[in-house]
Order: C-alpha cells, then structure tokens, then sequence
C-alpha cells in the first residue's frame, strides 16, 4: 500500500513540476511576459528534490 501511495505522490509532484518547467520555459525565451514567472525553476527545483525524497522513503 506505501508504494502505491508513493507512487501517486511522485507522480503527482512530477505533473507540477513539468507545469512549472513549461511555463518558465516560455517565460524564459520570452514567449510570456508575466513576472511571475521568474522564479518558477525555483519550484521545479523544489518539486524534484520531494520527487526523490519519496522515492528513497519507498525504497526502504
């Protein structure tokens, strides 16, 4: 049962973290202007970093 938990959560996690990547992807090629926007690797850092942690814990 944890690992299909853990698999929802990295799943989820990484549907977000693809979102961001694409958004500031247009945002950093200037295909958007909203500032926003900016720090959005900032997130898709974040989203990475909790992919792997739940990745590790389900290994155990």
């Amino acid at each position: 049962m944890a690992n299909k938990r853990s698999f929802y959560e990295v799943f989820g996690l990484f549907r977000l973290a693809v979102i961001a990547q694409q958004i500031y992807y247009r945002y950093h090629h200037k295909q958007t202007r909203n500032p926003a926007s900016r720090h959005l690797w900032l997130a898709v850092t974040y989203f990475e970093r909790r992919c792997r942690s739940a990745i590790r814990r389900a290994g155990r």
